[in-house]
């Protein structure tokens, strides 16, 4: 999620073909991982019909709220 957080932050999207990357994990882990978030309602995945691996996956608001928030405590 902190990494999702991140590339938000700075403007990025992030892809589920792009999540082992930038998490280090081996893709079907990743992928399993973003599936339980999912289903927890803490990540959207917007699926792209043309190539599923190209699907954006967006952290929800209150997520992203809760990330924020916590990345401006870490900032003081």
């Amino acid at each position: 999620m902190s990494a999702i957080h991140l590339r938000e932050m700075s403007g990025q999207s992030t892809t589920l073909r792009q999540l082992h990357q930038i998490s280090e994990m081996p893709q079907p882990e990743a992928l399993n991982v973003i599936d339980r978030l999912q289903k927890a309602g803490i990540v959207e995945i917007t699926t792209n019909l043309g190539d599923a691996f190209e699907s954006q996956i967006t952290l929800n608001d209150a997520t992203r709220r809760r990330l924020d928030r916590a990345s401006m405590r870490e900032a003081a």
